[in-house]
């Protein structure tokens, strides 16, 4: 998990990025996470 700290419009946020990464043995299997963002 990685965090960021972006500006849109003045306004500052935290934002968690999940890195996810496709393992050839897995199968394919693509699963999306909710979006962590926070305003700081």
């Amino acid at each position: 998990m990685r965090k960021f700290k972006i500006t849109v419009d003045g306004e500052v946020y935290e934002v968690e990025v999940e890195e996810v990464r496709e393992n050839k043995s897995s199968g394919g299997a693509i699963s999306a996470s909710q979006p962590v963002v926070s305003k700081v």
